[in-house]
């Protein structure tokens, strides 16, 4: 057997992308991303106060985003058919393609959980201050639209990591068609909402 140039070894502690963890990470994106574009319009039309539930899910999905963020900085890639699982090269892409819109998108929404927090223990006094933080809140809650830019991505990254299992021509076909229709719904939904 050969040894392994230091060089070529993949880095320790790196997600496969077609790997378990990726795959269950990418399918519940998909699914908060979803919910993400369903909820947040509805929120921002219609100015609606969350519930105790509502922002209890809020923090587990900013916990849930923090996490995906860590883990999209540590999961390999496909350079072409090549698999780069180092994590200077992972890292260098991630950069490149996603640290802006996920940094954005996840203080975005730990700020939004910290206003809302606050607010919900405001004595219903509406001074000239809450009412900043309200508007300052709701400009935060847009930054969330940014997600939907991901929605394809995952949708593709669980196709490739099924498509060996399930899909064989007629269903492959058929899952490619609802991926596009699923990206293209969320994102008409968050822009007509806007």
């Amino acid at each position: 057997l050969e040894r392994m140039n230091t060089e070529d070894r993949p880095s320790r502690f790196m997600f496969h992308p077609n790997g378990i963890t990726s795959t269950v990470k990418d399918i519940l994106s998909v699914i908060f991303l979803v919910w993400d574009a369903l909820y947040l319009p509805f929120v921002l039309a219609w100015d609606v106060q969350p519930s105790v539930g509502f922002t209890a899910f809020s923090i587990f999905l900013s916990c849930f985003w923090t996490l995906e963020m860590f883990m999209c900085m540590n999961t390999g890639f496909y350079a072409n058919v090549h698999l780069e699982m180092k994590r200077t090269r992972v890292l260098s892409h991630y950069v490149k393609h996603w640290l802006l819109i996920d940094l954005l998108t996840v203080l975005s929404d730990w700020v939004n959980n910290y206003f809302e927090l606050m607010l919900s223990t405001r004595s219903g006094s509406t001074s000239f201050a809450a009412a900043r933080v309200i508007k300052l809140n709701r400009v935060m809650r847009l930054a969330r639209v940014l997600r939907v830019m991901k929605v394809h991505e995952r949708l593709k990254n669980v196709g490739h990591a099924v498509s060996g299992l399930l899909l064989t021509g007629t269903f492959a076909l058929l899952y490619k068609v609802g991926q596009y229709v699923v990206f293209i719904f969320c994102l008409n939904h968050v822009v007509a909402c806007l």
